[in-house]
Parts: structure tokens; C-alpha cells; sequence
């Protein structure tokens, strides 16, 4: 019994140097974007709108803070920006098994947190964020490739289902995908 409670607080002791390793190179690598100034627009890399309609004012807005145009950044802000910068470069939001655990390890933090940090500077939740990147580069694949059957688009952008491709892309832009194509196509 002694040996059994022996190992465990070895463990908990190894889980605990390791989670201090690990805030250690957080705490650096936000120390390290802040010297260097580095300054993203959220808008500019997520927001996005069909050509012909107004910027929407919804959830799928990513406006920039005042913090963020000067230069200066939170910690939340700079850790929603770190894991929103991975899911855009590496486009893990095409993967359709892309999760909020996935999510929550990308920044190493827990559910409530991740809300939070969804909240705050997405303005929706989990699945309005990833299902808005998604969108965005669906239309981008229609204007691209028009020829392109829509049942690939959707799949393509990381939809596992046809169907809420279709109601998630006409609740968010008034039209359905095929309506959209053929505009594309009307104007060439």
C-alpha cells in the first residue's frame, strides 16, 4: 500500500513540473509577441462577406479591439489570436472532426475558458466560429471553382453533412449555395 502511494505522488509530481514547463513557455512565447508588436486583424483574416451584401453585424464578425490596432495585446486576446492563427494556418477547421477538444488543447486551456475567449472575441460560440470559417472558405472555393458540385464544396470546407451545409450557409447569407454558384456564374 505504502509502495501505491508512493508512485502516485511520484506522478502528481512529474504532472505538476510538466505543467509548470508548459506555462513557463506560454508566459515566453507572450512575452515574445509582445516585444515584437506583432499586430493581427482579426477582420481582415476571419471576417467576410459575399460580394453584393452589406457586412453583417452577427456572430460572425471578428472585430478588432482598440487593443489590437495599437499594438497592444491582453493575454486572452493573445491566446484567442494564437489558437485562431493555428486553426486558420494549418486549416484544421476543414477537418470535420475538428472539436472543441481540439480546440481546448490547441491553447491549452478548459471549457469555460474556451467559452469565454469564444465570447469575447468571436462573438458566437464554438460550433458559429468554426462554422463560420468554414463558410468563408466555401465561398471561396464557389467563386473559385464554380463548376464545382456543390456536395464537394460542402465537403471540401468540412462539412459532414450536405444539409446543415445548406441551412447553416443560407441562415448566414440569405441564399442557398446553388442560388449563390449561379449569380457567380450569371456575372462572367
Amino acid at each position: 500500500m505504502l509502495a501505491i502511494l508512493g508512485l502516485q505522488a511520484i506522478i502528481i509530481i512529474i504532472l505538476l513540473v510538466y505543467i509548470g514547463h508548459a506555462y513557463s513557455q506560454i508566459k515566453q512565447l507572450r512575452k515574445a509577441l509582445e516585444s515584437a508588436s506583432v499586430s493581427y486583424s482579426l477582420a481582415s483574416s476571419v471576417s467576410g462577406t459575399i460580394p453584393g451584401n452589406a457586412p453583417s453585424e452577427g456572430p460572425d464578425c471578428f472585430p478588432e479591439s482598440s487593443a489590437s490596432s495599437s499594438g497592444m495585446f491582453s493575454e486572452d486576446e493573445e491566446l484567442f489570436e494564437h489558437i485562431h492563427q493555428t486553426i486558420l494556418s494549418e486549416k484544421l477547421f476543414l477537418n470535420p472532426e475538428f472539436s472543441r477538444e481540439h480546440f481546448l488543447r490547441l491553447g491549452l486551456i478548459n471549457k469555460n475558458k474556451a467559452a469565454q475567449l469564444l465570447r469575447q472575441y468571436a462573438h458566437t460560440n464554438f460550433n458559429g466560429y468554426i462554422n463560420h470559417l468554414r463558410l468563408e472558405h466555401a465561398l471561396n472555393l464557389l467563386e473559385q471553382c464554380p463548376d464545382t458540385p456543390i456536395k464537394a464544396v460542402a465537403y471540401e470546407s468540412g462539412f459532414n453533412n450536405v444539409r446543415t451545409f445548406y441551412r447553416i450557409f443560407e441562415q448566414e447569407y440569405g441564399k442557398t449555395p446553388t442560388l449563390y454558384r449561379n449569380e457567380i456564374l450569371n456575372l462572367r
